[in-house]
């Protein structure tokens, strides 16, 4: 089958396939099936590509009949008529005596070494060992890289030193490259090499694993159907179950029932490559609680660029939710706090000028009457603006204490008898008061602790039933001191009293029947009380009553009688 001139490039050589592809096969036998098939990467693979080359090379010349070096068109026609051989997944396309250009897209020989990394390392070898040896010089350039994903990847095989070889980032081959396959010694020393790195490979995915189990996030990896394959630890905290446990579940049935559509449809997205950051669904804890979380998802790739799977990152943001429906709800509560009062003083002033403008005399009582009702509205807008400041203090850490020796059955004597000539004023409430038969000496801020106490006969007064009794008992437990604070109100939900010293919160019933506040109140008590090593709790009944109960340490302070 001899040759004396390049044919036409547009006919292939005709050869018998399956006799070319046994020869060819047979060629290769001196390479080791297992590291043919293995996956290796970089130089290894171009040894492997080298060795295919020179094995092509010289099939071809010899259905040929040709002993000499090929033509560009004979190195053409390989190319060509290759690809129709083995089902290779590239093309010629361009020819002339400069370059060569081959399209692939993918592993072009995958049919030949199977799961061989796709980083067209043997499009190079291949053609560029096959254009040395038989041009005198080849220069191969990746335009890009198939195990990156990109498309429309090429090779330009240079066969002359130009410019635009010399400049390009490539890999020459030189012509003497005509045995690439190592021999058996060679090959066992590169298996020590490849042993190597997969130790190294072992140690850096032992290190990654420690990062992925480690992470502030839960980060989970899911088949393409949607099955848990990977879950770290902070699993736990979303579902009150080890990350293992998840693994070998469907994602949906783990998501809250109501948000099984938007879940599925944002893992469909993912599945087709489109990265979705941001989406929110709820989780059920094994405690029962709901957890609102967001997730960023986006699609997991082979060494081919194939989605495989979805990989997801997911926050906890349920107490962020919290957060800011708090801050909404306070905005909305302290508009109204702010309005009522202000439209009080407001009308009342222009009233008294309007009067005043037209020469009306009012009379004494309707005078103070109103001045009062001025004052009053006053100074229920500055104990707004006085709780607002102390919550800012208290979340920056910067709210003082001036703490001095005081009997606490002094103070709450003096207190209640202020407390008392105020309700008496009202005639509505009867305040009682059951002092322990000793002293409680204590070391506080006075005016803070009465800050607190008021605050808790304030919410009696306005929680209780006009005619209801307000009770203040204090009496000494082991080392410390109590006060206990009780009235016959609308008392507390039980669902809610867990709540009851969050900033902002409000018990439903006392939100639903409009009585005026912020939710402050309660808050400002437990820290305080905290901040004197003490500590405040409540026990309620919804409809029948509340208790709040006081603690402080007994104790003398030696350093003085003052501390900030």
């Amino acid at each position: 089958m001899g040759r004396t001139k390049s044919e036409s490039f547009t006919t292939p050589i005709a050869l018998d396939r399956d006799l070319f592809m046994r020869r060819l096969i047979a060629s290769l036998g001196h390479l080791n099936e297992g590291i043919l098939g293995s996956e290796l990467t970089g130089a290894y693979i171009i040894n492997v590509g080298l060795s295919m080359g020179a094995a092509i090379e010289e099939e071809y010349k010899r259905f040929w009949g040709i002993d000499r070096s090929f033509t560009l068109d004979e190195y053409a026609h390989v190319i060509v008529d290759l690809k129709q051989k083995i089902g290779g997944n590239f093309s010629l396309v361009s020819k002339d005596p400069l370059k060569v250009v081959v399209s692939t897209t993918s592993c072009p020989f995958d049919t030949l070494v199977r799961q061989s990394p796709s980083l067209c390392f043997m499009t190079s070898s291949v053609f560029g060992g096959i254009a040395a040896r038989n041009f005198g010089y080849a220069k191969v350039v990746l335009q890009k890289r198939i195990a990156l994903g990109d498309d429309g990847c090429y090779v330009i095989v240079h066969l002359q030193r130009t410019p635009e070889a010399l400049a390009a980032i490539g890999k020459e081959y030189v012509p003497d490259v005509t045995q690439a396959s190592p021999d058996i010694a060679e090959q066992l020393h590169l298996m020590e090499q490849v042993q190597d790195l997969r130790q190294q490979l072992g140690e850096s995915t032992s290190r990654w694993e420690e990062v992925m189990q480690g992470a502030a996030e839960a980060i989970g990896a899911f088949d393409l159907e949607g099955r848990v394959i990977y879950a770290n630890s902070r699993w736990r905290d979303l579902l009150g179950v080890e990350g293992e446990e998840v693994v070998g579940n469907l994602f949906e049935d783990l998501v809250y029932e109501e948000d099984h559509s938007s879940v599925q449809q944002a893992l469909k997205l993912a599945s087709t490559g489109k990265r979705v950051g941001g989406h929110m669904f709820r989780l059920q804890h094994r405690d029962g609680s709901l957890r609102t979380l967001r997730m960023s998802i986006g699609a997991i790739r082979d060494d081919r660029g194939h989605i495989v799977g979805v990989l997801g990152i997911i926050r906890d943001i349920t107490q962020e939710r919290e957060a800011q429906r708090l801050k909404d709800e306070l905005l909305t509560t302290t508009a109204h706090e702010l309005r009522t009062p202000i439209t009080t003083i407001r009308g009342l002033t222009q009233i008294l000028l309007r009067g005043i403008e037209q020469g009306n005399v009012f009379s004494q009582a309707e005078l103070t009457k109103r001045l009062q009702t001025i004052q009053r509205e006053t100074d229920r807008l500055a104990r707004l603006g006085a709780e607002l400041t102390d919550a800012t203090r208290l979340q920056t850490g910067s709210l003082s204490l001036h703490r001095r020796h005081e009997d606490l059955c002094t103070i709450l004597e003096e207190l209640v008898e202020i407390q008392r000539d105020a309700l008496d004023f009202h005639g509505l409430w009867s305040l009682e008061l059951r002092n322990s038969e000793v002293p409680l000496p204590v070391w506080i801020d006075r005016s803070r602790l009465e800050q607190a106490v008021n605050h808790l006969l304030e919410n009696a007064r306005k929680y209780s039933p006009e005619g209801g009794l307000i009770l203040i008992e204090t009496k000494r437990q082991g080392d410390a001191a109590q006060i206990a604070i009780s009235d016959t109100g609308i008392g507390i939900p039980e669902q809610e009293l867990s709540k009851m010293f969050t900033p902002f919160f409000r018990a439903s019933n006392a939100s639903s029947r409009h009585f005026s506040g912020v939710g402050l109140g309660l808050y400002l008590c437990q820290s305080i009380l905290q901040a004197h090593e003490g500590s405040i709790t409540v026990t309620s009944r919804e409809g029948k009553g509340s208790t709040f109960l006081l603690t402080l340490p007994c104790e003398v302070q030696l350093h003085g009688e003052s501390e900030t």
